[in-house]
């Protein structure tokens, strides 16, 4: 009777596991390294797969083992989407050869300290969660030639349709893995299943501990196909029980109203009007729409007594206006044509949809909900909406809520078949109402909302008593027509922690559907259970002194480095107090000085005299100077003893500073010691080589000393001084404004007098009215507008370029998208397109085209700073300083991120914004980019001025920074690659070169920092500029990344008469390809 009741194994192809990162959409089991315009893969050489199954969900953790076949060390990213619901749930990496578990961090933390070990060549590891239901892992290092093991592990639900109950095990992989195996296991089963062979070999089930497993092992297997396994047994049970190690119940109910669903359903409305609309971005180009359209024509098929008017909209980055298909007799081939037809191209902003005017009956949507670009929430809809994706990288919250919302429906495709979509069209919703509980006490049952019911429904909840009975209703039209009773008991239970992290998945998703507004309660979440959310990440670090350095407990799994830890946080957290400092002081410090420079007059110098006053010979660049620091003896009671590298760290002062990260590395060798008491540190067990001696600390400059020689039975000591930087807490005395920012208070000191303290917290907010600094009037403030600004138009000798430019006149779109199909994964071509339709007065097909960069990966910070500085320089303002805001919210630790979107702002006329985000630059402690804060003072002390004049008067800023610095000439270069180090030059008229190894020219000609880590920006300002010409160029000087990137993409800013009303500005982007790469930007002739 049992046996009767199993049907076949299926063994289908519709899932697969891992995407890759050309489209993020896109799916193939796959890790990958960038590498210039090509993505470099990964060999899987082994896979363990584990399945637990209890009732309708699955437990699946995948061991997978990736090869690096290449000649370099990478940085490996793996993406996979999961199921609808399911979230990761355990990660780890394995470290000296031995698995360590990942443990839940705040997700922005853990991305930070990930970038951060990987610039310093430590191998970090990370799981992220990015839009949709898509993941991220990130794996460093990938040795040359060498092997990592990464685990992941994911709770879903079992698909049901109308064929039964199946578990899915996605296994599509393009080349043979060496080794494969396989283990499920059947918890609590009252049925064994049958014997099956497959492609993948035998799978039998025995029993074992009232339990049933199969196991399976293959060598060199293509693993080309999914898994599906039907269990028609789970639908028996209908409640299931689970205690967890801290003796907490969770429970699951199963229910299946399937039938009842059917026989209470009434007709199916027949239509007169339907609202079509299709997304057609470019990563739905990468998906199967044979689904979609057989849906469509088989729904359009049944109207064959109606005539119905279909009005489609097409959208992406934009909606376009609506054309009309009328349905006569079941006819919709002109309909499914002109979809077949349709060019997948541009981004997708869902928020571009708009009711029709004219209302239909109701809507069908095609799209997997990944907004992208511009807008993400809409408006409501005048008719409900039925979405459809068969997406598994779609946004299944979004569009739940958007059809939930409006009275229609979802359809996930891989959960339902053709025939019970078709069905359900139109049809009046079958909804579940509530769960109510009858005896006994629950806690927290999910899902707390009504919605439509479908075949099976779950609910999970936190069993409080001995035993409880909850009734679940049913409800059509308004009316309860169905009620349902199940008793839960705390007898029937197993043990284990499945059950619980379900109803943690099933908690975290309905916050989701408010995910900015419930965030904090999403991290909470998160960390408690161990799952990764929006909010939270899963990390894992290489030692204690990693955990110890960024603040992170280490997992369970490592007992006792956890005690080690706690121990070591409480020494500094003390010390901690001792170097706090003020960085106003720092800053004001700094701004003095470029006062300094401003007021000071140069002299006007001949060509022939700068010549021989300055040399305009390159100098070398001295990496080691910037950074290493003079030795000082080391203290006589503590030299080194034994073979190695050792020292004492120090202040300016000379007292020891414990608790200081000391890190050693060379090549693919990296540790680190954290300094004692008496500041001492020591590595010993070393190799001979050539070694990098770093020391970093709160509140202090990170100090190298780079090419130190160790041979074999050596003793080096090598002292560190390390000068205090930027404080958390601010303290200043004298002249200066005081800032306290625990008491979030700014005081200004008036002729030596201070003014009453004014609270500056959101909760209570007070403003001091600043008046800027008197400052001297010189001639450079009125020179006359006679100045002429160059660029060298960027004209990219490429083969699309060429093709498009060479095609008929009026089918440029047409070769456009010809020339997409092999250059459609690299950001420049969209740019290089974009421009070609921009300067054909093609506005909207251009904006189509560079709206391409967010689709090619999800939440990409580095694409989307190149989209939204050309969006800007284009003046698609709004749609920049959205692109901006994604940037802000993906890397709040670079303060680039905080500029950019400044000043899109202030061109927006969005000043107090614009400004706070400047002040934020200037006051915030930054652990790379010194310096950057007189860029970002320069900046606002130059909107300030456009604020007062628009009725601003009150800002909250120090008013020592307030001083207006007009220019003659000011040029500014930013770009996109992090560990990248561009160049600015200029070359003067007196043919001095203005460059890194000379900040400052004979006629007053200034550089700012240069920032060798990637980004920028990089200035150069000249207040009084003499008559002549000034050559304005870029050097590609080198790149540390681990990511193999491509061209570096570069913007240049170009003003003069700087913040004066007569100011000129001009903006160009292009790239250098190549390391020692020299362009020539443009010329400025006085």
């Amino acid at each position: 009777m049992c046996s009767e009741r199993l049907r076949k194994i299926y063994f289908l192809v519709f899932v697969c596991l891992i995407a890759g990162i050309v489209y993020a959409q896109e799916r193939s089991l796959d890790m990958v390294s960038q590498e210039g315009d090509q993505k470099q893969s990964m060999v899987l050489s082994e896979l363990k797969v584990e399945v637990k199954i209890l009732g309708a969900i699955a437990e699946t953790q995948m061991m997978m083992t990736f090869y690096n076949p290449h000649e370099r060390q990478l940085a490996g990213d793996l993406y996979f989407p999961l199921p609808e619901g399911a979230f990761v749930s355990g990660y780890a990496l394995d470290i000296n050869g031995v698995m360590v578990d990942g443990v839940v961090v705040e997700r922005e933390k853990a991305r930070v300290v990930f970038e951060d070990l990987t610039r310093r060549r430590i191998d970090p590891g990370l799981v992220e969660w990015t839009k949709g239901n898509n993941f991220k892992a990130r794996v460093f290092p990938m040795p040359p030639k060498g092997s990592r093991k990464v685990m992941v592990r994911y709770i879903t639900e079992l698909i049901h349709n109308d064929q039964g109950t199946f578990y899915h095990l996605p296994l599509k992989y393009k080349e043979k893995v060496k080794d494969f195996s396989l283990r499920i296991e059947l918890v609590k089963s009252v049925v064994k299943p049958q014997e099956k062979k497959s492609g993948f070999g035998t799978i039998s089930f025995k029993e074992w501990q009232k339990q049933y497993i199969a196991e399976l092992h293959q060598e060199d297997i293509q693993l080309n196909e999914d898994l599906m396994i039907e269990l028609p047994e789970v639908e028996t049970q209908n409640v299931t029980v689970q205690k967890n190690k801290a003796g907490d119940y969770y429970f699951l109910i199963t229910d299946y109203p399937k039938k009842t669903a059917e026989s209470i359903a009434g007709k199916r409305m027949v239509p007169r009007r339907i609202g079509l609309y299709w997304d057609a971005s470019g990563s739905r180009g990468k998906s199967d729409h044979e689904r979609e359209l057989n849906i469509l024509h088989d729904y359009c098929t049944g109207l064959r007594e109606a005539k119905v008017v279909v009005e489609l909209v097409v959208f992406r980055n934009e909606a376009e206006k609506g054309k009309e298909y009328v349905i006569a007799n079941g006819n919709c081939e002109a309909l499914i044509k002109e979809l077949l037809g349709v060019a997948y191209d541009g981004g997708t902003q869902i928020g571009s949809l708009r009711s029709i005017k004219t209302a239909p009956d109701f809507y069908l949507l095609f799209t997997d909900g990944l907004s992208n670009f511009g807008k993400e929430e809409t408006k409501e809809f005048n008719a409900p909406v039925y979405a459809i994706s068969g997406d598994a990288t779609a946004n299944h919250v979004l569009l739940h809520y958007m059809a939930n919302k409006s009275g229609g429906r979802y359809f996930n495709l891989s959960k339902l078949t053709d025939k019970k979509v078709v069905e359900h069209i139109g049809q009046a919703r079958f909804d579940f109402q509530s769960a109510v509980v009858r005896t006994g006490q629950i806690g927290e049952a999910y899902p707390t909302h009504s919605g439509p019911a479908g075949d099976r429904l779950l609910i999970t909840g936190m069993l409080m008593t001995d035993d409880a009975e909850v009734s679940i209703k049913y409800s059509a039209g308004g009316k309860t027509v169905l009620e349902k009773k199940y008793k839960i008991k705390t007898s029937d239970a197993s043990s284990g922690d499945l059950l619980m992290t379900y109803w943690a998945q099933s908690k975290i998703n309905e916050l989701m559907i408010f995910s900015r507004k419930n965030n904090e309660k999403l991290v909470e979440t998160g960390k408690k259970y161990g799952l990764v959310t929006p909010g939270t990440s899963l990390m894992v670090l290489d030692n204690l002194n990693q955990y110890v350095q960024y603040e992170i407990m280490p997992p369970e799994t490592l007992s006792e480095m956890r005690k080690q830890y706690i121990k070591m946080m409480e020494m500094r957290q003390s010390d901690r107090k001792k170097y706090e400092q003020s960085k106003i002081d720092r800053v004001l410090k700094l701004w003095e000085r470029r006062i300094s420079w401003w007021e000071t007059e140069y002299p006007k110098i001949e060509k022939k005299k700068a010549m021989e006053t300055k040399p305009v010979a390159v100098m070398e660049r001295q990496r080691p100077s910037d950074t290493a620091r003079k030795q000082v003896p080391a203290r006589p009671e503590r030299r080194i003893s034994q073979p190695g590298i050792g020292g004492i760290v120090t202040d300016s002062e000379g007292a020891p500073l414990p608790g200081a990260t000391i890190t050693l590395n060379k090549e693919s060798f990296s540790r680190a010691v954290i300094t004692d008491v008496d500041g001492f540190y020591f590595f010993g067990n070393l190799e001979p080589g050539t070694y990098n001696l770093r020391a970093e600390m709160e509140a202090f400059q990170a100090n190298t000393i780079e090419n130190i020689n160790y041979s074999q039975g050596q003793r080096l000591d090598f002292p560190i001084v390390m000068e205090i930087t930027v404080g958390e807490v601010i303290k200043v005395t004298g002249e200066y404004a005081a800032v306290d920012t625990a008491k979030s208070v700014v005081t200004e000191h008036i002729a030596g007098k201070p003014a009453e303290s004014v609270p500056v917290g959101r909760d209570n907010v007070g403003y001091l009215r600043l008046a800027p600094r008197e400052r001297k009037s010189t001639t450079a403030d009125r020179r006359e507008d006679n100045t002429a600004i160059s660029i060298e138009p960027w004209k990219p000798d490429m083969p699309y370029s060429n093709a498009i430019k060479k095609s008929l006149s009026g089918k440029e779109y047409e070769a456009y998208l010809e020339q997409k199909k092999q250059y459609g994964n690299i950001p420049a071509f969209f740019l290089d397109c974009a421009d070609i339709f921009f300067a054909n007065k093609r506005t909207e097909l251009g904006l189509r085209i560079l709206s391409n960069i967010a689709e090619l990966e999800l939440e990409n910070a580095h694409f989307l700073r190149i989209l939204g500085h050309r969006l800007e320089q284009v003046g698609m303002l709004e749609l920049s300083s959205m692109a901006f805001e994604e940037v802000l919210k993906l890397r709040p630790e670079e303060p680039q991120s905080w500029r950019d979107l400044a000043l899109v702002l202030a061109e927006l006329k969005q000043y107090e914004r614009a400004i706070e985000l400047l002040n934020h630059v200037i006051m915030t402690k930054w652990d790379r980019f010194d310096e950057i804060e007189l860029i970002a003072l320069m900046d606002m002390n130059a909107i300030i001025p456009l604020a007062r004049k628009a009725g601003i008067s009150e800002f909250k800023v120090v008013p020592q920074l307030l001083q207006l610095l007009d220019l003659d000439i000011r040029i500014v270069l930013t770009w996109d690659a992090d560990m990248t180090d561009i160049d600015l030059w200029v070359i003067e008229p007196t043919e001095e070169k203005a460059f890194y190894s000379n900040k400052l020219t004979s006629i007053g000609g200034l550089v700012s920092r240069d920032f060798t880590q990637g980004y920028g920006p990089e200035e150069y300002l000249i207040k009084k500029a003499m008559k002549g010409r000034y050559k304005i160029q870029v050097n590609y000087y080198g790149s540390n990344t681990q990511t193999l990137l491509g061209p570096v993409t570069l913007q240049v800013n170009i003003f003069t008469n700087y913040s004066r009303p007569n100011e000129q500005k001009k903006s160009i982007t292009m790239r250098l390809d190549n390391k020692k790469d020299v362009l020539t930007v443009g010329e400025i002739e006085l």
